[in-house]
């Protein structure tokens, strides 16, 4: 399936939008029951989201350190996305 960039997220042809785990373990969160599942390739771990649940996935907070918060997910870039999907930067099938 084709994707392609609006200058701050990565959309794909369905509307999905690529949301990036802020480290590259494996995750899961569910919104108004659905399950995305965050799955590391190549140090990048890396869901598709519907549009309706974009927000509430990157307005998810982690702890960090010393009872410090952060974004625990957030937009990846076409890079990232590349490198999840095709395993190249370019996005050219390796």
């Amino acid at each position: 399936m084709n994707y392609y960039t609006d200058g701050k997220k990565v959309v794909r042809e369905d509307g999905f939008i690529a949301v990036q785990h802020r480290i590259s373990n494996p995750t899961a969160i569910k919104v108004s029951g659905v399950t995305y599942q965050f799955s590391p390739r190549l140090n990048v771990s890396m869901s598709w989201i519907a549009p309706e649940h974009v927000e509430k996935v990157t307005g998810e907070m982690a702890r960090i350190c010393c009872g410090q918060t952060g974004k625990k997910f957030f937009y990846t870039s076409l890079t990232n996305v590349n490198l999840w999907e095709h395993g190249t930067r370019t996005g050219e099938p390796a």
